[in-house]
């Protein structure tokens, strides 16, 4: 046992937080400089640590408010997750719903946050065409079987990002990315050049 103790590297030592309310978080949120802005990710059931890992990296880089988890989302504070995120996982905000469905109308609702679904879809609009409320929340679905028809139905908009056609999907973790990106993108150089 002391040989094996003698070997043994600790990567980090932490406290894991108290769980909080996505009440309590919005509260939080609220108190900030630009009360009137809200950037959210909603991750009902991302199973894979790696692809929770990129949407939280992406959603530090692109200054993202905060990220509501479903209860089976695979943890953020796993070891793989917090080392895809590059940190990620220690600097956005995040919350695990224990009622999902329940807490989109609570977004909906009382906070005036506008669901969008990011769908694999063909018939959807392309997320090119979005324009974003100064309230918003993009769902992401499970890598294996998208986004659930039930938690779909919730969203206010679907949005698709338009591939190849012999290209199956994208890596949840690199739509996250993109959508991502695009939820952020200044568009006034656009109108501009019209």
């Amino acid at each position: 046992m002391r040989k094996f103790a003698a070997n043994c590297l600790a990567l980090a030592v932490g406290r894991r937080p108290a769980p909080r309310t996505l009440d309590d978080l919005l509260a939080a949120l609220a108190s900030r400089q630009r009360p009137d802005r809200l950037r959210l990710v909603v991750l009902p059931e991302v199973t894979k640590p790696e692809n929770l890992g990129l949407t939280f990296r992406a959603a530090a880089a692109f200054g993202f408010d905060a990220i509501l988890l479903g209860s089976r989302s695979c943890d953020p504070l796993s070891r793989r997750a917090l080392r895809v995120s590059m940190g990620g996982v220690l600097t956005v905000p995040f919350v695990r719903s224990a009622d999902l469905k329940r807490d989109l109308a609570t977004l909906k609702a009382d906070w005036g946050v506008e669901l969008s679904a990011a769908v694999l879809d063909k018939d959807a609009p392309p997320l090119a065409e979005a324009r974003w409320p100064s309230r918003a929340a993009v769902v992401f679905g499970n890598e294996f079987h998208g986004l659930a028809s039930d938690v779909c139905s919730l969203c206010d908009r679907r949005w698709t990002i338009p591939m190849e056609p012999d290209t199956d999907s994208l890596n949840l973790g690199v739509a996250a990315g993109i959508f991502l990106y695009e939820m952020t993108r200044p568009r006034d150089a656009e109108r501009n050049r019209g």
